[in-house]
């Protein structure tokens, strides 16, 4: 609705009378007249951007800069623009919201030339009313555009590049093959801030913004699995992510590299005997219980979420020999969890075993007599986990019928 309006009123400006197009070259306008007439635009505009959600707000703008960047009358343009600038001072419009507008718009390109000086010309003369942090995000976002310049791109490139040797001072050379060593009475703050992660990109906490080495700002995957897989390292994750307990902050990036630590136990296992009393992996399952955990119950992980994940990472993969021990790992979260919330956070294991147990034979009873029948039989005793808490919520579930031999 206030697109639309927006949009009437800009054609309403822009107006041009028959006759007036006739003697263009004759007619004297009056400065009062047109100032009376642009004001009352002005007012109407206000009228809609005060009874408007920033959000209508926004698009609205963005709909106004569009139809004012296809003008080829700068003077027009300039009115235009003008009443933006007007509905800045009188406190209608947020100055930072407006020059974003602008700097987003795809019509400012550097060959559209009076729209590109008339609109960082605007941008200059309200930018006072933007916080300092704001000033900073569209003085960022005026130097992308200067780069677009083919003169001006190169040499801000030099410029650029000339921090270098800066940059190198003020960061590890090697930093991203670097891995530490992790142990198990913690760390204190000046041995782990090498280590310091972005928890939303597993990037270095680099400070400044400096043409560092590109290692550097990728995401730290291998660093970050390289700290899960080791014992006593639940400190030092921590501080590496700057995730505190007493604060349950859900880190997906974690969550993403747990799921890959699952996967890749299986991919081995893919390789070994079934004969042998003991996998190779077994430690490392043992471990990866104790991680999974330990991450969810403080709330840095979600149980649903994990399991979705290696389902999906799954899909398409034939991993069977693995398939127990994933299901032993998840059943150590399960048992202890299940009985102090709802059903409906378990229930996507039930698409994981879907995808992990194909069979339609029922599955053999395992040998008692072998140390690795505690795995075999995860997959049924989370069944019988999920029965009886559906039992409790008054819900019914059946036992699927590949899984009824090992359960009777």
């Amino acid at each position: 609705m206030a697109d639309t309006q927006v949009a009437n009123i800009v054609n309403e400006i822009l107006r041009v009378e028959t006759v007036e197009e006739a003697f263009s070259g004759f007619l004297v306008h009056k400065p009062e007249e047109e100032n009376e007439r642009l004001s009352m635009y002005q007012k109407k505009l206000s009228a809609i951007m005060t009874t408007s959600s920033a959000e209508v707000q926004e698009a609205a703008i963005r709909q106004y800069i569009t139809l004012t960047a296809v003008l080829t009358n700068r003077y027009k343009m300039k009115q235009l623009l003008g009443i933006l600038e007007n509905l800045v001072n009188t406190n209608i419009l947020q100055a930072r919201m407006l020059c974003d507008c602008i700097l987003t718009s795809e019509k400012l390109i550097y060959k559209n030339s009076d729209f590109w000086i008339e609109c960082f010309c605007l941008i200059r003369r309200i930018i006072g009313g933007v916080d300092y942090k704001g000033v900073r995000e569209i003085m960022k976002g005026c130097r992308e555009k200067a780069q677009t310049l083919p003169k001006l791109a190169k040499l801000l490139t030099t410029f650029v590049e000339s921090f270098k040797p800066c940059a190198q001072m003020v960061s590890i050379i090697g930093h991203s093959q670097m891995l530490p060593v992790v142990e198990f009475s913690g760390y204190s703050d000046h041995l782990v801030n090498p280590w310091r992660l972005d928890p939303a990109t597993l990037r270095f906490a680099l400070k400044g913004n400096l043409p560092y080495d590109e290692d550097l700002l990728r995401p730290q995957i291998s660093l970050l699995r390289h700290v899960l897989q080791q014992p006593y390292s639940r400190d030092m994750m921590c501080s590496m992510l700057g995730l505190q307990k007493q604060h349950k902050q859900r880190c997906i990036a974690l969550e993403d590299q747990l799921v890959e630590l699952m996967i890749l136990p299986m991919e081995k296992c893919e390789q070994e005997n079934e004969e042998d009393e003991m996998s190779s992996t077994h430690w490392c399952w043992l471990h990866l219980s104790s991680q999974v955990i330990y991450l969810i119950l403080i709330g840095f992980a979600s149980f649903p979420n994990i399991v979705m994940g290696l389902h999906n990472k799954l899909i398409g993969h034939d991993l069977k020999k693995g398939r127990d021990h994933l299901m032993w790992v998840l059943l150590q979260f399960i048992s202890g969890s299940i009985q102090r919330n709802p059903l409906a956070n378990f229930l996507p294991i039930i698409k994981l075993y879907e995808l992990l147990y194909p069979e339609k034979e029922p599955l053999p009873v395992p040998d008692c007599a072998r140390a690795h029948c505690t795995h075999q039989m995860a997959v049924v005793c989370i069944w019988m986990h999920l029965l009886k808490k559906a039992e409790s919520e008054l819900k019914t579930m059946t036992l699927p019928q590949n899984l009824k031999v090992q359960y009777e």
